[in-house]
Parts: C-alpha cells; sequence; structure tokens
C-alpha cells in the first residue's frame, strides 16, 4: 500500500517530536504492509527559500536513518499546504509537491470552513499544472453541513483524499458517516492516514480499507491505496470522473465562478 499523507518529520510541526517515533511510526506502516509513505509535513504559511530548504534536509536526514535501521519502506517528500491567498506562490517551489513531480499539491482547508474564493484559487492552481488534493475534506465544518461545497473542486480537476482515521471513527460519528458518503458517491480518490505519532494517529490504512470495502467493494477499495496514489507519486494524469456541467447551478458558488471561467 502507498500512503500519500504523513507527519513523519521529528520536531518539525505537529507530528512526532523525537526521531525514535518517527521510525516506530514507519515501522508500524511496514508491518501492515504499506511499502512507500509521503512524507507531508505542515506548511502554514507562505513558502521561502529558507524553509523549504530545512524541510528538504530534514527529510534527507529521516531518509538517511530509516535506510540506516529502519524497515525497508520507500520515503518521498511533500508537503500539505495550508490554504492561504497566497498559494500559488508554491509554484516556485515545485519540491514541495507530491514526490516533487510539479503535478500535485496537498491542501488543507481550516477545520471551520472552507475559505470563500478558494474554489478560484484551486482553479488558478489547475491552470498553472497544479492539481490540488484536498486533504480530509470530510472534517470540514462546511463538509460536514453540505458535501455539495466540495463539487466545484471535483469539478474543476481537483482530488479528495480522506484520512483512515475518519473511517475508523476516530474523529466522531458525524465525521465517519460523511467520509462514508463521500466514498458512496465516488468522491473519494484516496485514504491517507494523516498519521502524526505511533500511537492514536498512527501509519496505518488496513482498517480503514476493510470498513471501505464494505461500501464500495475490495477491488475499488484497494485502489485508493494503490493504484490511485501510485499516479500521484509518478506524476502522471489522473483519470477522473467529474460532476455533470448541467449540475453547476446546484452548488452555489460555483455556478457563477463556472460561469465567469466559460462565459455561459
Amino acid at each position: 500500500m502507498i500512503d500519500l499523507h504523513a507527519h513523519l518529520l521529528p520536531a518539525v510541526d505537529d507530528g512526532p517530536m523525537d526521531i525514535e517515533e518517527s521510525v516506530a511510526m514507519v515501522r508500524k506502516g511496514w508491518e501492515e504492509g504499506i511499502s512507500t509513505i509521503c512524507v507531508t509535513p505542515h506548511l502554514l504559511g507562505v513558502p521561502n527559500q529558507e524553509l523549504v530548504d530545512f524541510l528538504v534536509t530534514s527529510f534527507e536526514s529521516f531518509k538517511e536513518r530509516i535506510l540506516a535501521d529502519g524497515p525497508p519502506v520507500k520515503l518521498v517528500f511533500g508537503s500539505e499546504i495550508y490554504f492561504q491567498p497566497e498559494i500559488e506562490k508554491v509554484l516556485a517551489f515545485p519540491c514541495l509537491t507530491l514526490n516533487g513531480t510539479g503535478k500535485y499539491l496537498l491542501v488543507e482547508f481550516p477545520m471551520q470552513g472552507i475559505p470563500p474564493g478558494a474554489e478560484k484559487m484551486s482553479f488558478r492552481l489547475i491552470t498553472h499544472g497544479i492539481v490540488p488534493i484536498v486533504a480530509h475534506p470530510e472534517r470540514s465544518s462546511s463538509v460536514l453541513r453540505n458535501e455539495s461545497t466540495l463539487y466545484p473542486f471535483i469539478r474543476s480537476g481537483a482530488l479528495i483524499q480522506v484520512n483512515a482515521g475518519s473511517l475508523e471513527g476516530k474523529f466522531g460519528k458525524q465525521v465517519k458517516k460523511t467520509a462514508l458518503s463521500l466514498l458512496k458517491r465516488g468522491l473519494v480518490h484516496f485514504i491517507g492516514s494523516d498519521a502524526h505519532n505511533s500511537t492514536d494517529r498512527p501509519v496505518s490504512l488496513r482498517r480503514a480499507v476493510e470498513t471501505a470495502a464494505q461500501v464500495i467493494g475490495h477491488e475499488q477499495a484497494q485502489l485508493l491505496v494503490t493504484a490511485n496514489p501510485e499516479i500521484i507519486l509518478e506524476g502522471k494524469p489522473f483519470p477522473t470522473k467529474r460532476l455533470l456541467p448541467s449540475e453547476r447551478e446546484e452548488i452555489g458558488l460555483w455556478g457563477k465562478v463556472w460561469r465567469e471561467i466559460t462565459g455561459k
């Protein structure tokens, strides 16, 4: 399996505080069948060269430690960037995209809700050749209130990653219900661990995949942690099904955005 979303770098963000726990997290993932992990530290502010150099150096050091003492898990670098008005500045740092391909960017919205203008910003990233992967939208209050708030992002070409913990019920019944609903409607492209430690938020996908299989079948559930994330790490075009244009008037703000973009 491939985990596209994990916080493994020690003492960098709100993930593990020391290298020993980081190694334990990787070992836990390996033991349950995860062969590749994309290390995605939080990026809360506007990226700059100093910060990017620090993150890349931290990753290379951690990777060397795993190669020396850890299990044979393949580690690749990326980031989880917090949505901000100047998010386009990430274009100057392709290494922050998943596996540095310059094609896919893991984007996190505030838990309080999706900010105004996020749809336009998502589309602008896509016009620059970077596809946003929306991280754990099932935990956003906007999506919890109304799942259709994701429609404009999906229609424009953005992809969706839900957390393993959400499917396991770790973030509450409503979050799990929303994650399952998104699965049923075919709006989920990946399951990621969003691991932060070795205890309650570990590098773990197996139980979540089993839960997903009860909803969409074993084959489709496996795709969310194998073939689909492999496409992302290789930087290949993702074969996504989008919502019908006839639905655009049903999803609020996107009707306006759609008309501004297409002139229709």
